[in-house]
């Protein structure tokens, strides 16, 4: 696109560091950091994607260079999942019960009044680490410190647990329209943790459900109070409707933005989110619909003696990425949240039999010991 990159990371080895222009070793949560490299650079766009980490900081970089962004109060709602609950409910939004603890007194107290089972959480972060599905109040006392070290002011959410399908949507909002990019349904792990194993687009509900889950999508958009870039909703459907799990002020990760929905629509989303950041208009024109297929590839818990056949995958019809976070002589432990998932196939077809047949064909060519 012709533009020069600034990357901002506290890791130096951090790998898209290698394709910046310029590169600053900051704490990306440190917005008085941020915000002096950005002045430093006079920069004329900041964005933060595929990360909540990064999402306050940039609305405040933007808010004090005056360029486009979400501001910060939006920022905070959208990565603060009490203050999202909050906003959403004033907005009258159909909600579970719900509230925030600081203390295990206080999770426990909270989830007893509330109802079993619960789900717990920590406030603010993502990849499902820290949440699990509970049943009494020893399991959340007993979880209450694992959640809370994933949160940033160490305190947690407890919810009331909806059953249902599961499923997201991504959106890219502009000028005041909200754009669904796609809306997915979605395999969960086993209980009691909570990340995905398998997300198909689109999914395959009804149109009626379809449109409620559409307008329920721009409503909490609304709520929360992100007027651009791309938003990542995730919902469950409940035998009383869609109902809101949370919503993030940025693309789904795991390369759902950057590759599958690219590859879906035939629109560049972080090229757009990028024009956007430097106020130029952006086209979400598509010029393909196809089927997506994001599942993770897992393993058992052990020690990697060897993996074979992923080059065979990745060289499938239909095969957009494949590939393991492991190697050899690595230990595989049992995942916990999505952060510890091993490996992922990602893929576009016709429909969601042409998706599962790529996926069974993937599996009998991938050979691996773990012992």
């Amino acid at each position: 696109m012709g533009l020069h990159v600034i990357a901002t990371d506290q890791n130096r080895s951090a790998p898209a560091l290698a394709l910046a222009d310029e590169v600053e070793v900051v704490d990306t949560r440190d917005r008085d950091a941020v915000l002096r490299v950005a002045r430093h650079h006079q920069i004329d766009g900041v964005i933060a994607e595929q990360t909540d980490v990064a999402v306050v900081a940039a609305a405040d970089v933007a808010t004090n260079l005056g360029l486009p962004g979400i501001g910060y109060e939006a920022a905070t709602a959208a990565t603060n999942k009490f203050i999202m609950r909050e906003r959403c409910r004033e907005a009258g939004l159909p909600m579970p019960r719900y509230m925030r603890a600081t203390s295990v007194a206080e999770a426990v107290l909270g989830a007893t009044e509330i109802g079993f089972p619960v789900v717990v959480k920590p406030l603010d972060a993502q990849s499902s680490r820290g949440v699990a599905k509970l049943q009494s109040a020893d399991e959340v006392a007993a979880w209450f410190e694992n959640a809370s070290s994933f949160s940033s002011d160490h305190s947690v959410l407890v919810e009331e647990m909806m059953t249902g399908t599961e499923s997201s949507i991504e959106s890219f909002v502009s000028n005041g329209s909200v754009t669904v990019l796609g809306i997915c349904e979605k395999v969960k792990c086993a209980p009691p943790y909570s990340f995905d194993i398998r997300l198909l687009y689109p999914a395959s509900f009804d149109t009626e459900l379809i449109q409620e889950m559409i307008q329920l999508n721009e409503r909490v958009i609304r709520a929360v109070g992100v007027g651009m870039g791309m938003t990542h909703a995730e919902f469950i459907v409940t035998p009383e409707g869609p109902r809101l799990i949370e919503i993030a002020a940025r693309g789904c990760g795991a390369g759902v933005a950057t590759l599958l929905l690219p590859a879906m629509t035939g629109i560049n989303v972080v090229a757009q989110r990028i024009r956007q950041a430097l106020g130029d208009d952006v086209d979400l024109t598509r010029s393909r619909t196809m089927a997506g297929l994001l599942e993770f590839l897992m393993l058992p818990e052990g020690t990697l003696r060897r993996l074979e056949g992923i080059a065979d995958v990745r060289a499938m019809n239909g095969v957009i990425e494949a590939g393991y976070f492991v190697k050899a002589g690595d230990a595989v432990p049992a995942a916990r949240d999505g952060g510890q998932r091993p490996g992922f196939l990602m893929a576009v077809g016709r429909d969601h039999g042409e998706l599962l047949r790529i996926s069974q064909e993937a599996h009998s060519r991938i050979r691996y010991e773990v012992v």
